[in-house]
């Protein structure tokens, strides 16, 4: 008798096993594009030794398009877009954000469980986005909400109307408790009791108290859940000249920071040095500055190691566009967005520079990284079947995953340490079908998935 094996390779199931990897970690642009001049009025923005603010810098313009999906079950392939389309793809991060909110208010413990079952085009693996990752989406351009409603829709939520009141209101958070907000979870939280969020009226990231947060209605906001694989944050490198170098987002920033200054003097002050043999730097948007934050840290958000500490506020380039005479900061101490106003002189600098890969002068050892994935191959001998692949440089072990056919979830996904194992082999039955895909691991992390193979043997036998 003769087995008759349907053995297929399908590139497109590999989404069953792992988010789509990003097409690189590109910090989208504020979308900021005017600036503004001493009385606060709208002008060109020219740039120039006089100008410094974010509407002179073009960066990586917020760049959505619609998601086609393969439906495997009916070999389609479908695009949705206009009011039926449900999700879509930021170009820049390479995200997948759902393009409606998860409903209505919730707790954070019910926002982490509706992203958690979610299934959208055939797609499980929604999760509730960190806070870096939720802030790339926020728009300092946009007036109604900070949040471009061409693209995402929004909860109906009274937008901020609020005054500064008369007398010293130089600097104060973005929005007054009082007033309705469109806050959104992050997953992200620098301890049991403190979490991040983004109020979308204006894009501040923001803190809430998580005690209780399942039961608290004062903690509940809305969700918008994400797919795809997590931003990379944090791995700065100190290059040893007062310089810190960002290979994330391609950024170079002072390990120092400047006297203090008011905004147009911060400005100015980054505009003119020169230091480690560059030129070129300027005074960051508030995007790049809240890379400098380490929100996952047990003492508020305080930032990152491997800056020097001053406890100023940070100046950033971006104008609070609500009120063009204030400016965005960052809380150097806690971590979150406030606002200052433009002529105050309390603040810092610590200004930043592009790096240019093609003629950087650093020399930079690269960020620690997992393994590359493997190659498998599927090798069959009646019932018989081994599964091998190569060898990976800086691999620990590998790790086999299996999931029977037709997928029905990643809860159905086995996975099986090989160690340094790179062959396994197994005696199947009539009407066996599992998807098979292999990944490398070291103290890094854990690679992609492999090419994934579909082992189908048919019931019938001749």
């Amino acid at each position: 008798m003769k087995i008759k094996l349907y053995f297929i390779k399908v590139c497109l199931l590999t989404v069953f096993f792992t988010s789509l990897a990003f097409a690189g970690n590109s910090l989208p642009d504020t979308g900021q594009t005017w600036c503004y001049d001493s009385s606060w009025s709208v002008v060109d923005c020219i740039l120039g030794d006089q100008c410094g603010q974010d509407g002179c810098y073009d960066g990586n313009v917020p760049d959505f398009e619609t998601v086609c999906d393969f439906y495997e079950h009916t070999g389609e392939t479908i695009c949705v877009s206009g009011d039926d389309q449900v999700y879509l793809i930021d170009n820049n991060t390479g995200l997948w954000w759902m393009k409606t909110t998860g409903g209505e208010f919730m707790s954070f413990d019910e926002a982490v469980q509706y992203c958690d079952s979610l299934i959208l085009g055939e797609h499980d693996d929604w999760r509730v986005p960190e806070i870096y990752e939720l802030e790339t989406i926020t728009n300092y351009g946009m007036s109604e909400y900070a949040i471009d409603m061409d693209v995402f829709d929004m909860p109906s939520v009274e937008n901020d109307d609020y005054q500064p009141p008369s007398g010293r209101s130089l600097k104060r958070k973005p929005l007054p408790e009082s007033r309705p907000q469109a806050k959104f979870f992050s997953n992200t939280s620098s301890s049991d009791e403190v979490g991040w969020l983004v109020i979308a009226n204006t894009g501040a990231i923001d803190f809430f108290y998580s005690n209780n947060v399942a039961s608290s209605s004062y903690n509940k906001f809305y969700v918008r859940c994400v797919r795809g694989k997590k931003l990379s944050r944090g791995n700065f490198i100190d290059n040893g000249d007062g310089t810190i170098s960002d290979p994330d987002n391609g950024l170079m920033w002072l390990k120092e920071v400047s006297q203090e200054y008011t905004w147009d003097d911060a400005m100015n002050y980054c505009q003119s040095l020169d230091f480690a043999g560059h030129s070129d730097w300027r005074l960051p948007n508030i995007r790049e500055l809240s890379t400098n934050v380490d929100y996952t840290s047990g003492s508020g958000a305080p930032l990152y190691d491997v800056f020097a500490k001053k406890y100023n506020d940070l100046w950033s380039s971006t104008t609070v566009i609500s009120q063009p005479e204030m400016a965005w900061i960052i809380n150097s101490f806690g971590g979150f967005h406030e606002f200052s106003a433009k002529q105050e002189s309390w603040n810092v600098a610590r200004c930043v520079r592009d790096i240019e890969e093609s003629n950087s002068p650093i020399c930079m050892a690269p960020a620690p990284q997992p393994p590359a994935a493997p190659k498998l191959s599927i090798f069959l001998d009646g019932l018989d079947v081994t599964a091998s692949w190569n060898a990976v440089d800086g691999a620990m072990g590998y790790i086999l995953s299996a999931a029977p056919y037709p997928f029905e979830g990643k809860d159905t996904i086995s996975t099986f340490d090989m160690g340094t194992d790179t062959e396994v082999s197994a005696t199947l039955w009539p009407g066996a079908a599992y998807y098979i895909a292999v990944q490398s691991y070291n103290n890094f992390g854990t690679s992609d998935y492999s090419n994934v193979e579909l082992i189908n043997f048919p019931l019938t036998v001749w």
